[in-house]
């Protein structure tokens, strides 16, 4: 049997599973419907390949069953149960392959029946070596974003995320691939999926141009990056900058559930939004602390500072700051993630003014008792641009970074000089975070690449930092009217400012 023939079979055990998906969350017109439609080509599987015996006994009845029940709860388990498994022993029986395309990929049969590939320079899979078809289905249903007009992919694999992309848009929004391997592209046309779709909805750049990838998009364009690809990609310049475009297109979608939970929670709570703050009555000057080692050899410095300028500090430095006797003016609070809710406790009654993103973990909205301000920040898979419009007040950038959003807090109520403590974004002495925060570790360096230090040297950080770091290297290009200064004397070198 050829693979054109297993992947008909294939393709019919993928459907049921999204059946049975559909019927677990309670979505069931559509579905049965559909699964109407397969039943006759189940039957003729069934006599095709099990004429007798006890596999097509169990599949006849199980059939008969759906066949002739109400029962969706007992629908969808039948065929996880029962039918799914059959048809996938019989697959497995029919098919197996593992063969080194050339001098790079690996080609391998599944469980599922879908081929996968393997990248043999970087030891890592491409897709699902169980079920690349779900992976990428549950993948696209996922991040997919219906105001989207149009979807640009990087790195093409066999193809299973471009075809649920086009499978999950109904065929109506055109798909752009960037894929710089032109093999790979005649390999998913061949062994994977990429020809189950129109022409007229997919276009296929063969091209290595990041900045072709990248420049040419609109707020109406989605982006999806094969993520297992990055590793394939052997240019480390070519690397980092995908991941910080991956960074900012992707990271959001991650947590979005939680995202959205924390907004609506901290929506209800009715708390002042941040523009109706007064600031205190100083002198004009900001200093922004980040939770970067850098806070260590700082603290007698912010214990001068505390009288005469303005402290604003990310939550992971809070409670450093607090043990030692500096109570920050200000502190921000950006992630969605429960854990931050540790940087709040003990420190409810200390007269600092809490400054909370929408998008934070709401906990720490709902029990801080002293001064509570919110923002609106700017995030993916949030309708945060909806509900500043519809409540009138200042929508943020954050730069994916809280001390990012601290920095443009202070921009915003007119600092003329703003201090940066402790954003190294960097690991100096490869150390993670400042003493006394719950993030302080060693770091591995492995995985990591070097940059210019303030001191002149260099210090290794990542992709990540590298990122924010130029998102602020662009905030401050845009105030020169504004003095940054950078009180680190080993993190990475920030353009745009003096040294202290």
């Amino acid at each position: 049997m050829t693979i054109k023939e297993v992947y008909c079979w294939a393709s019919i055990v993928s459907q049921l599973r999204s059946i049975v998906n559909n019927i677990r969350r309670e979505i069931r017109s559509q579905p049965l419907k559909l699964l109407e439609e397969l039943l006759p080509h189940i039957i003729s599987f069934s006599n095709s390949v099990y004429q007798e015996g006890e596999s097509s006994e169990k599949l006849k009845e199980a059939l008969l069953v759906i066949s002739n029940t109400q029962d969706y709860i007992l629908m969808g388990d039948i065929l996880e149960s029962v039918v799914i498994p059959i048809m996938e022993e019989w697959i497995q029986a029919e098919i197996s392959i593992q063969e080194l395309l050339d001098d790079r990929y690996l080609l391998e049969s599944t469980s599922s029946g879908f081929l996968t590939i393997k990248d043999c320079i970087s030891d890592r899979y491409l897709h699902s070596n169980n079920d690349p078809m779900d992976e990428a289905r549950i993948i696209i249903e996922e991040s997919y974003d219906y105001e989207k007009e149009r979807y640009i992919v990087w790195g093409c694999g066999l193809g299973y995320h471009i075809y649920q992309l086009y499978k999950h848009s109904k065929g109506i929004i055109p798909i752009i691939v960037y894929e710089p391997n032109r093999k790979m592209i005649d390999y998913a046309m061949e062994y994977g999926v990429l020809s189950w779709i129109k022409d007229d909805v997919i276009e296929i750049r063969s091209s290595m141009d990041i900045s072709a990838f990248s420049d040419n998009e609109t707020s109406k364009d989605g982006k999806f990056f094969l993520y297992p690809y990055f590793y394939s990609i052997e240019n480390l310049e070519y690397r980092n900058k995908l991941m910080e475009i991956y960074i900012q297109h992707r990271a959001g979608w991650e947590v979005r559930h939680d995202l959205l939970l924390n907004f609506w929670r901290n929506t209800e709570l009715e708390l002042p939004d941040i523009g109706k703050m007064n600031i205190k009555d100083k002198k004009n000057d900001w200093v922004v602390i980040g939770g970067g080692p850098s806070v260590d050899e700082s603290i007698e410095l912010i214990r001068r500072w505390k009288e005469e300028k303005n402290i604003i500090a990310v939550g992971t430095i809070w409670k450093r700051l607090v043990n030692e006797s500096i109570i920050p003016d200000y502190v921000v609070l950006m992630d969605p993630g429960k854990t931050v809710y540790s940087q709040v406790e003990g420190c409810e009654d200390k007269g600092t003014k809490l400054l909370v993103n929408l998008s934070a973990y709401w906990r720490c909205a709902r029990d801080y008792k002293g001064e509570i301000y919110t923002l609106c920040v700017d995030t993916p898979g949030c309708p945060a641009q909806r509900y500043a419009n519809k409540m009138n007040i200042k929508l943020w950038e954050s730069g994916g970074t809280v001390t990012a959003l601290a920095i443009d807090i202070a921009i915003h109520f007119g600092a003329e000089r703003v201090y940066l403590i402790g954003v190294d974004l960097a690991y100096p002495g490869e150390i993670s975070h400042a003493k006394g925060t719950n993030l302080y570790s060693k770091v591995d360096t492995s995985n990591l690449f070097k940059i210019q230090s303030v001191n002149g040297k260099m210090v290794y950080t990542d992709t990540a930092f590298n990122l924010y770091r130029e998102w602020i290297e662009y905030r401050i290009a845009q105030h020169p009217e504004i003095v940054f200064c950078n009180v680190s004397k080993t993190g990475a070198l920030i353009k745009g400012t003096e040294t202290l």
